[in-house]
């Protein structure tokens, strides 16, 4: 890093909720705090001055389903990559996340370059350092875990009271339902307003349409539930004081969310994850639980009212009933690891890749096409055909030299097994000679020895014709022209293979697509297996073998051989 005598960085804190928000110990209020006095205590150690030009503050959990969805967070990176900051300080490394592979992916990418992170209880984060590299995997498995076990033990507890006592995580009252006077997480039914909600649901089956059930409510002067929110306490740790909200009209939003609420039918489901209520689960794991207010409305008006929506939302979708399967979806990406998706105009047409970050779009059947036919390239590859055939032959310690050398030491077990079989006989005859009175017991124990052996021989003599089978099998399968075969078979299933089933193949054998749009110019990274290695494992690091495979404007390479069709030039994507 180039010596400056001001160093520009950021800062984070974070909570996982707005609630923790509120407490002082840990709070964002408190972690900023140590953030100022952390640049002080920089200054004076380093004679450099620190300065914090911005600090994120977050309050949403750091786990993995929320690590894209953490915009500033991808913002940082932005900036990190681009050097416009010198440093990055965080109070401690769970604030920056519970999630391990993103953590380490911001701190390599901090560290590749040049921007140093610190933490405010141990300093900075160097995984050059033997020491600070312990350390830093050490934390960051223990955030992860410490997310991971609370998340159970909560989770856990919270069904035992849904169904134990029939009490809800939501404790928000809805139209119909009061706060119960005594009990938390509890409700009283509201006769008054029962009447209104069985009208709304009796309304939509009449009617059929939530917008024609909204201009209903609004007739019938109906509106959302009035209540009092809590006292609160904001971000800097001022108290907000409860106010009234709710008593506005029905819109088509909410009248949805109305008629889709499970209070209202006075029961609900979840699945099974914890394996808590064995007993409890239907046959796909899921278990009902009774909320203790019972039901609103009856069953059965709740039941025709969700099939109309269903209904209604399958004629109206903007996806047809063609089921159009994006098959780049989940893998292809930007630069900036930003995630594309698959959308279409209303009625299925102009169907493309949309990136939300960069209002970005890319035409779908454009770059499918490529990626299949590179795919199609990737399986005739005599280059890669060799590289199967190499490591089948090594991959996981089943190789063709582990197996014969089990089958060595195992003939030679059976050899010695039989050698002692065979001394047997010489024992009793001698026992006989020398001990005549006990020959009897004598010969009981040495036969009882000769059978548990010869039940060894047996067990291995099977394991021997088992590891026979294997080489077998194994010399089978690196033939090339068996290899061949598979990889032929999986070319015509390309070609064959529709809709789920060829999503599923293709993303098995290209685990992440890299799109550049500023150049045109795609990365596919190649399950370096062919589909045989875990895809996790092809997605967790770029150093475990894969092949990178650029396409671009006006070429098509793969390291030193042109594997592109002849005379084959692909179009800009963009196009």
């Amino acid at each position: 890093m180039t010596h400056r005598t001001i160093l520009r960085g950021w800062a984070l804190v974070r909570v996982s909720t707005p609630r923790q928000a509120q407490v002082q110990h840990g709070s964002l209020e408190q972690q900023q705090e140590m953030i100022k006095r952390w640049v002080i205590l920089q200054n004076e150690k380093t004679g450099v001055e620190h300065k914090i030009i911005h600090v994120i503050v977050e309050d949403v959990s750091g786990r993995k389903k929320t690590f894209e969805k953490r915009k500033e967070l991808q913002l940082l990176r932005q900036k990190m990559r681009s050097r416009e900051i010198d440093f990055f300080v965080i109070e401690k490394l769970d604030r920056l996340g519970r999630y391990q592979i993103g953590n380490r992916l911001i701190v390599e990418e901090a560290q590749e370059a040049g921007v140093r992170i610190y933490e405010f209880e141990s300093g900075q984060i160097d995984l050059k350092d033997r020491g600070s590299r312990l350390g830093f995997n050490v934390k960051n498995m223990l955030a992860e875990e410490y997310s991971l076990d609370l998340e159970e033990k909560i989770t856990k507890k919270q069904r035992e009271a849904m169904v134990n006592n029939g009490k809800d995580t939501s404790t928000r009252p809805i139209l119909g339902l009061d706060a119960h006077p005594t009990k938390s997480c509890m409700y009283v039914i509201n006769e008054q307003e029962r009447k209104v909600v069985i009208d709304i649901f009796e309304g939509f089956l009449r009617l059929g349409s939530l917008k024609a059930l909204a201009a209903y409510c609004g007739k019938k002067r109906y509106v959302t539930k009035r209540r009092r929110t809590k006292e609160k306490v904001d971000r800097d740790g001022n108290r907000i004081a409860p106010r009234d909200v709710g008593g506005e009209l029905f819109t088509p939003k909410t009248l949805r969310e109305h008629l889709t609420n499970a209070k209202y039918r006075g029961s609900n489901y979840f699945k099974d994850t914890w394996n808590q209520f064995p007993k409890l689960q239907n046959s796909d794991g899921y278990v009902w639980w009774k909320y203790a207010h019972g039901p609103v409305v009856a069953t059965e008006l709740f039941e025709k009212v969700q099939t109309l929506l269903a209904e209604n939302a399958k004629k109206h979708s903007r996806c047809p009933a063609t089921d159009e399967v994006y098959l780049l979806s989940g893998i292809l990406r930007s630069k900036d690891n930003t995630p594309y998706q698959g959308q279409s105009a209303k009625g299925g047409k102009n169907q493309y890749y949309y990136n939300r970050t960069h209002k970005l779009r890319v035409p779908k059947q454009k770059i499918e096409s490529v990626v299949i036919e590179r795919l199609k390239c990737l399986l005739r590859d005599s280059a890669i055909l060799e590289k199967v055939i190499k490591d089948a032959a090594t991959i996981d310690g089943k190789g063709m030299k582990v197996i014969e050398s089990e089958i060595k030491m195992g003939k030679s077990r059976i050899a010695e097994l039989t050698k002692t079989i065979h001394k047997f006989a010489d024992a009793l005859r001698v026992a006989a000679v020398e001990n005549p009175a006990q020959v009897t017991e004598v010969a009981a124990l040495i036969l009882e020895e000769r059978n548990r052996v010869e039940s060894d021989l047996r067990n291995a003599e099977l394991d021997l014709k088992s590891l026979e089978n294997r080489k077998r099998d194994l010399k089978k399968l690196i033939e090339e022209g068996t290899v061949r075969g598979h990889l032929e078979a999986a070319t015509r299933r390309l070609e064959k293979l529709k809709g789920v089933q060829k999503k599923r193949l293709v993303q098995e054998l290209i685990p992440q697509i890299i799109w550049d749009h500023d150049n045109n110019r795609l990365e596919l990274r190649i399950n370096p297996y062919l589909g045989g290695q875990d895809r996790s494992e092809a997605l967790s690091g770029h150093n475990q073998g894969e092949e990178k495979v650029r396409l671009g404007h006006n070429w098509w390479a793969h390291q030193d051989s042109n594997l592109g069709p002849p005379g084959y030039e692909p179009e800009a994507l963009t196009n």
